[in-house]
């Protein structure tokens, strides 16, 4: 089936620099030419196509003895660029550009030349500009849209893997719009093309993970446990993805589960800081303090100036009653983040056991302070306070541990209820892509 002139323009010069072919965007070319030259251009095009360059530039440059027909530019640039002259194919395609402006295969077909020879910045100045006669193909926009994400054109770039998504349906290109979504914390738009995307690809990794931290960040953390436990039976070797299942697990109440998943990670990778971290935190907050005193011990050898890691085994000596321990820690963690509020909080607790109310009201304060939601923190500075006789603001403080605490409780039945990604299915490993 033969082709319009002016798509067969644009389908050669991609075809010749290793690109798909394009697909023609513009109006049907030749519509102003006469049926001889309308024919000229076809036999032209198939002289090109069968690699008979010669007689392709001769039967080209007999049309533009003529008048200079911009389609035949097109054409002759796409020859002569072919047959390794790309000066001579630069003179010819800027000759159309000046001819007719508002055409975009000229454009296109320039800085697919520019590319070609490595001339970048003019290959890119040349795209931008065919993108604002028209949507690119598929292969230019895709360049395009990389080249404004390197350069920090972000609303530029959107603009390209917009189209990508919308006329191509391309995975990747929803990958790097829910990527450049989540960058800027539109969690809520990246989730929607994560989903979309993941529906074509369901076990792709990069796909599953983007997913599965989008969730977390968007403090939707059910959403990113299924993602996340099929990546560990996917890619057993990445230390991350245990570590971000056992957050999301901890994240909605299921310590148990977090201290499984989290144990068996530092097993694994015994010096994967993080997963230290979220142990100790885990077993913090079911109060196993000699298994995170361990764990965290484990975590300030591998960074002894790892801030959360300071403040959480300060935490643990808290909870284990060695004071003196605690308060070194939490001393630790405060030197390198004054305003701490879990090293604060354990400094407050250290106080209240040694009768010193007023420095504890201080420490629990300065800990409300940096975290206002925190219920126990709130409690324990009411019963600061009530120590000291300013019963009022003991009694405030009472109220906003209560109200905390209702809110905390709310939160987490809604964490639990919510149900996991129905577009997220089962994953066996070898379906890695």
């Amino acid at each position: 089936m033969s082709r319009p002139v002016g798509c067969l323009t644009r389908w050669l010069a991609c075809a010749f620099l290793g690109l798909a072919p394009m697909i023609a965007t513009s109006t049907v070319a030749g519509a102003d030419l006469g049926a001889q030259q309308v024919e000229e251009l076809r036999t032209a095009t198939e002289l090109l196509q069968s690699g008979r360059l010669e007689e392709a530039e001769g039967r080209l440059r007999a049309i533009l003895s003529q008048g200079q027909e911009p389609e035949a530019l097109d054409l002759l640039g796409v020859v002569l660029a072919r047959s390794n002259r790309p000066q001579e194919a630069e003179e010819v395609l800027l000759t159309s550009v000046r001819i007719a402006p508002d055409r975009m295969a000229p454009h296109q077909n320039l800085a697919l030349l520019y590319l070609r020879v490595g001339a970048d910045d003019r290959a890119i100045d040349h795209l931008r500009k065919a993108a604002e006669l028209g949507p690119l193909d598929r292969n230019l926009a895709s360049r395009l849209a990389q080249a404004e994400l390197d350069a920090g054109h972000f609303q530029a770039a959107e603009a390209q893997l917009q189209h990508l998504v919308d006329a191509h349906e391309s995975v990747h290109a929803r990958l790097q719009l829910a990527r450049l979504q989540a960058q800027q914390r539109r969690h809520g738009e990246a989730l929607t093309v994560l989903r979309q995307a993941l529906a074509a690809a369901p076990s792709s990794e990069d796909l599953l993970a983007l997913y599965s931290r989008t969730a977390l960040a968007s403090r939707n953390p059910a959403w990113a446990i299924r993602p996340l436990q099929a990546l560990v039976r996917m890619v057993p070797e990445e230390p991350d993805y245990p570590y971000l299942l056992g957050v999301a697990h901890m994240q909605v109440g299921q310590l148990e589960d977090a201290a499984e998943v989290l144990a068996a990670a530092v097993e694994q990778r015994p010096d994967h800081l993080l997963s230290f971290v979220a142990l100790g935190l885990t077993l913090n907050r079911s109060k196993q303090y000699e298994r995170a005193i361990e764990a965290l011990q484990r975590a300030v050898l591998l960074a002894p100036e790892n801030v959360e890691a300071l403040a959480a085994l300060a935490e643990a000596y808290v909870g284990s009653n060695r004071d003196e321990l605690a308060e070194q820690f939490a001393h630790r963690a405060l030197a390198l983040d004054p305003g701490n509020a879990g090293a604060q909080w354990s400094l407050g607790m250290t106080h209240m056991r040694a009768g010193r109310f007023a420095e504890a009201r201080d420490a629990f304060q300065a800990s409300a302070d940096r975290e206002p939601e925190s219920a126990k923190t709130h409690y324990q500075l009411s019963l600061a306070l009530a120590r000291l006789g300013e019963h009022d603001k003991s009694k405030h403080h009472l109220e906003l541990y209560r109200q905390a605490q209702r809110d905390a409780e709310r939160h987490l039945l809604e964490l639990r209820g919510m149900p996991a990604e129905p577009n997220i299915r089962e994953t066996d490993p070898k379906d890695r892509e």
